[in-house]
């Protein structure tokens, strides 16, 4: 992939002085075809897009009012799968100067090395010229993301992006107007099983950490939603268990006064996990694959999970002073958070998507 086979859209809601700077390094270099989209910016900015008309070949996409980063991205990718379908691919950048031509440079080799993938440039939090808050909201965002997604990226909030033509069509139908599109778009292709590959930015930005016109103040609530989603249906299921548990103690309680515990489990998490097996299916991780391999599964999952729940609560409530059932919440609680990267990648993962990506990567 030449860098004249690249399509460079910068999106902007301010058009800073930094943006013409910035279109001349990568005229430079040989990035022939670039789109800007003007987000809703003041008119008195008006004349930094007629040079970039008329002294930069820029195609420029007018928004009338400020309709959000995701918004602007998606239509650039419109217009450019539009008018420039003969190219190789998209790489997206942040106006103000925020990514030098270095790291442009070197995001179109990675694309070269991994053509079928999401690329994305990271920045250092590690560099002192971020804020401490910076540091720490990406640190923990990041921790977050992994936990509740998969996804391990060191900036998921990167704005320098590279991908192919028909990733970037793909990229069109997934969510989000504002700042919650670019992480969607992570999720996306880790929905799909489409590989993400991310290189350090390196390069200092001389104090221009907050200098980019689009400020990351939110994240996606999305991979969030999912978990809630889960814990609510998880819920609904312990509910169900814990009644049946408690019945279950109680009534064998002076009948196995050894096994009670274990027996009792088994019957309360058998009975609760269908319902979760369900919910889980259908309203949480929305799989409309087949449900008889799921449910092996799940069901071997659970059972793994069950017999640690066992095994645990019998093993502490013989240590300390409480009762069954306030061990067993504390015991499933620690287990519920432990076995939920599993239920996503493993029990509901899309093996459809997974074996559609191997084949068009073998066609």
């Amino acid at each position: 992939m030449h860098r004249s086979d690249v399509v460079i859209a910068i999106p902007t809601k301010e058009a800073s002085s930094g943006l013409l700077p910035l279109l001349k390094d990568l005229k430079r270099n040989g990035y022939q075809h670039i789109v800007i989209v003007d987000d809703g910016c003041d008119k008195s900015r008006g004349w930094i897009f007629e040079e970039a008309r008329t002294n930069y070949e820029c195609d420029i996409i007018h928004h009338v009012i400020h309709l959000g980063k995701g918004r602007s991205l998606k239509n650039a990718f419109n217009y450019i799968l539009r008018h420039y379908s003969d190219k190789a691919g998209i790489i997206t950048v942040d106006d103000a100067g925020r990514h030098c031509i270095e790291e442009v440079n070197r995001c179109v080799e990675v694309m070269n090395a991994y053509p079928d993938d999401l690329i994305l440039g990271c920045r250092d939090f590690k560099n002192k010229e971020f804020s401490k808050l910076s540091r720490l909201a990406n640190k923990l965002s990041r921790k977050l993301i992994k936990i509740l997604t998969g996804i391990d990226v060191a900036d998921a909030m990167t704005g320098l992006r590279g991908m192919n033509m028909e990733l970037a069509k793909r990229m069109l139908t997934v969510e989000g107007e504002q700042l919650d599109y670019e992480i969607n778009m992570l999720l996306e292709s880790k929905e799909k099983n489409i590989s993400i590959q991310d290189f350090p930015i390196t390069v200092e930005y001389q104090g221009q950490e907050l200098s980019s016109s689009y400020t990351p103040l939110t994240y996606s609530i999305k991979p969030y939603l999912v978990f809630m989603k889960y814990t609510i249906t998880s819920i609904v299921a312990t509910v169900f268990d814990f009644l049946i548990f408690s019945t279950a103690v109680a009534s064998l309680k002076w009948v196995i006064p050894v096994y009670y515990i274990i027996v009792s489990t088994i019957i309360a998490r058998v009975c609760s996990s269908l319902i979760n097996f369900y919910l889980s299916k259908n309203a949480v991780f929305k799989n409309d694959e087949s449900a008889a391999p799921m449910m092996v599964r799940f069901f071997s999952l659970a059972g793994i999970q069950m017999i640690l729940s066992a095994v645990l609560v019998t093993l502490i409530y013989r240590v300390l002073p409480i009762t069954e059932t306030v061990v067993k919440i504390i015991v499933d609680s620690a287990l519920f958070v432990t076995f939920y990267p599993m239920q996503r990648e493993w029990v509901f993962s899309n093996g459809n998507d997974k074996k559609n990506t191997e084949d068009n990567k073998s066609s």
